[in-house]
């Protein structure tokens, strides 16, 4: 008993500077963002809930960190025209357009090669976000994964003659039971980065024999195109899980379901441009987001959240289907080699017959 006394009393002695380190570096942003009266947040419309969510953020965010910040939120472009705008805009010399950026993995990659992106020791500055949740080191945190899956109507569509795994889709007997109405995402990234599961050759043979039996290309998250019956089943949906979600709050029945193992997913970052005007709230604002309080209110008006973090609605549904995530480093270390170029162009060769 002593000596597990003595254990405990060691390795409180040990662990206690970090976490004071931690809590004087967290302690010293909130100080200095006290400075910076107003967060500009530029995104896509939908971003953690859109204009609905802003409100909710906002009080939530200044009662964690005890600030009277204001949280100013624009809809705007799309990941990668943000990105570049706000690119241009910190070699002109300018502020963001956007005091944090939430972004893809390919153009958060492309910021951090264009240097456009401050360095921040997350994980050491904010107690709840560890290590792995820094996808690009020192500059970026995950703050939603959106679980690539086959998605489809089973109001319509029969569980039992739905597909379970993205061969499926090419299996000539079962696709009799969606034929004439097979939907497919606009761009074929989904099917480019399944080179980082499957061989290439693989990957080339899938595209082949699907690209004849889809329907029509749709954008991602338009739910209400499955709803409606025009199509019942979407070979990839960019975040399952959250599609199945806005259904059943529009009275709708979507399953989603992982097409390959490990499951694909994109996974979108918070980042803290070097040109913004406000970088001491940014940082705490990005820290916010990915804290339980933050992702409570993403995950329940925006359905969007981390998988690493405990209960949201992405965790718990990697933990039924019993499958796990792509390593987001992968992805990472795909697009900062540049991806696969000539891949790409094939599959995009292919789609278009």
């Amino acid at each position: 008993m002593r000596n597990f006394c003595r254990f405990l009393w060691m390795a409180a002695v040990l662990l206690t500077p970090s976490v004071a380190v931690a809590q004087t570096a967290l302690d010293k942003l909130v100080a200095a963002a006290k400075s910076e009266n107003e967060l500009n947040f530029t995104s896509f419309a939908a971003a953690f809930g859109g204009v609905d969510a802003m409100p909710k953020l906002e009080d939530a965010f200044n009662k964690k960190f005890g600030l009277k910040a204001k949280l100013t939120f624009t809809p705007g472009a799309s990941m990668p025209a943000l990105a570049a705008r706000i690119t241009q805009e910190y070699k002109s010399g300018v502020h963001a357009a956007s005091d944090v950026f939430l972004g893809n993995q390919s153009s958060m990659t492309q910021m951090k090669k264009d240097d456009a992106l401050a360095e921040v020791d997350w994980s050491g500055v904010f107690p709840w976000i560890t290590p792995e949740m820094e996808i690009l080191k020192g500059r970026t945190v995950l703050v939603w994964t959106g679980l690539a899956t086959m998605t489809y109507n089973s109001d319509l569509l029969k569980p039992a003659d739905a597909p379970t795994k993205y061969e499926d889709l090419i299996d000539p007997v079962k696709a009799k039971a969606w034929a004439g109405k097979l939907a497919a995402p606009m761009f074929p990234d989904w099917m480019i980065e399944l080179s980082l599961i499957w061989p290439k050759e693989m990957v080339l043979d899938f595209a082949t024999k699907l690209s004849p039996s889809i329907t029509g290309l749709i954008r991602y998250a338009e739910v209400d195109r499955l709803l409606t019956g025009e199509f019942v089943l979407m070979t990839n949906e960019s975040d399952g899980p959250a599609v199945a979600s806005v259904a059943a709050d529009k009275g709708g029945h979507i399953t989603a379901v992982p097409g390959s193992t490990p499951s694909q997913a994109y996974y979108n970052q918070l980042a803290v441009p070097k040109n913004s005007a406000s970088p001491n709230l940014a940082k705490l604002f990005v820290g916010f987001m990915i804290s339980p309080e933050g992702q409570a209110i993403a995950d329940s008006i925006g359905h969007e959240a981390s998988h690493l973090v405990a209960g949201t609605r992405v965790n718990k549904f990697l933990a039924e289907k019993k499958v796990t995530a792509i390593d987001p480093r992968l992805i990472a270390d795909f697009y900062e080699k540049g991806g696969d170029p000539a891949l790409s162009e094939q599959i995009r060769q292919i789609m278009k017959r």
